[in-house]
Formats: C-alpha cells, structure tokens, sequence
C-alpha cells in the first residue's frame, strides 16, 4: 500500500511493477506497513505511480513539491519525479525532473525549464533531498538544502488528471525515472520553507 495524506485523499495506482521497500533516508529509522518509512523503487522502464488529484492541489499561490531520491542512472530524456503532465501538455501543465548533465529543472509546458539549475553534484546510490517551493511570486529549488535556482512567476499551475510519480508521461515513454523516491510531499499553500532565502534546514524524519 502507497499511502497520501490529504483533506481530499487520493486514490494511488502502481503501474508496473513498482516496489514498496524498508528502504529510507532516514537512519535508524524502523519501517513499518502504514509508516513513512519507506520508499517506492522504480525500475526505470515502465514502473510509475499514478492518481487524479482533486482541484485544492492547483497550485495558485505558495507551493511546495518535495521528496528525497537515490538515483540508479539519470536519463538524457527528462527523468521525472513528480508530474502533471497527465491531462495532455497544457500550458499550466508542470514535472520536477532530472537531466543528464547534473541538472534539476522545475518545467512547465508554458514556460519551458522555468528553473533550471545545472552544475550540481548528483552522485547515483546516493540520497538527495530536493525541494520546489514559491513564497509570494519567487519560485526557487533548493537542493540538499542549499537554493540552487530562482525564477519569477505568479502562474497557477494545475494538477491535471492523472498525475505521475516516477514518469514524465508514460503514454509517450518518456522520462521514466529509475531508482527509489521517499517522502514526496505536495503542498498548496503555506508551507515549511521561504523561496527568498538561501538555504534550508534538511528534515531528520517524514514530511508526511
């Protein structure tokens, strides 16, 4: 069972073969079923997690999109980890995703890499936690803690039916991410951190 915590649940569906695992950032910590535990590993060819989210996950004013991943490769065609590119490439539509040149990008089909930050340090077999947030009309990503990219935007991006963990967009095979993601966390409204600051304090335990 993949779990959500919202005021309007979400049904999840694993498509593939993706796996529930005692797998976790968090050192020292005991996974058990119904905990946070955990992660969910994707084996980079056709595993992904779908749901169709309710209207209150439109992102329209401050936002957070958070997780922690431990790649196994990085693809050359836009690996994603969260995406709302289910209900087609409308122009709100949005996917935080990797490149192949040590890069994380918050893409929106408007306007393209809205933040692209490059020149990271993205060892594989590793975990990184990365955030995606906006406070007022700054958007930034910050990751491992420190703030790698801003941009200006006051758009809502929406979150069309479905949306994906795990995949850029299935129907087209593209951007399949492989390795484990824990603790993807999506928050419309007030939330944990301040995209004008330069840096953040990493969490020690879930976010959920």
């Amino acid at each position: 069972t993949t779990a959500t915590t919202s005021s309007s649940a979400n049904t999840i569906t694993a498509n593939g073969t993706p796996k529930i695992e005692k797998f976790s950032p968090f050192p020292g910590a005991e996974y058990g079923v119904g905990s946070n535990y955990g992660s969910v590993f994707f084996d980079g060819s056709n595993d992904y997690l779908s749901f169709n989210p309710s209207t209150n996950l439109n992102l329209a004013g401050d936002f957070s999109v958070e997780y922690w991943a431990y790649p196994h490769s990085l693809s050359s065609t836009a690996s994603a980890s969260a995406s709302s590119f289910g209900g087609g490439y409308h122009s709100a539509s949005w996917f935080v995703g990797y490149g192949s040149s040590n890069n994380i990008f918050f893409y929106t089909h408007l306007n393209a890499s809205l933040i692209n930050a490059t020149g990271l340090s993205l060892p594989l077999y590793t975990w990184h936690h990365v955030v995606v947030c906006r406070t007022g009309t700054t958007n930034a990503i910050f990751f491992n803690g420190t703030r790698v990219g801003t941009a200006t935007s006051s758009t809502t991006w929406t979150m069309a039916n479905p949306c994906y963990v795990g995949v850029q967009k299935p129907d087209s095979s593209q951007g399949y991410f492989n390795g484990y993601i824990s603790d993807l966390k999506v928050v419309n409204g007030s939330h944990s951190y301040d995209a004008t600051q330069t840096s953040l304090t990493l969490l020690t335990s879930p976010a959920g």
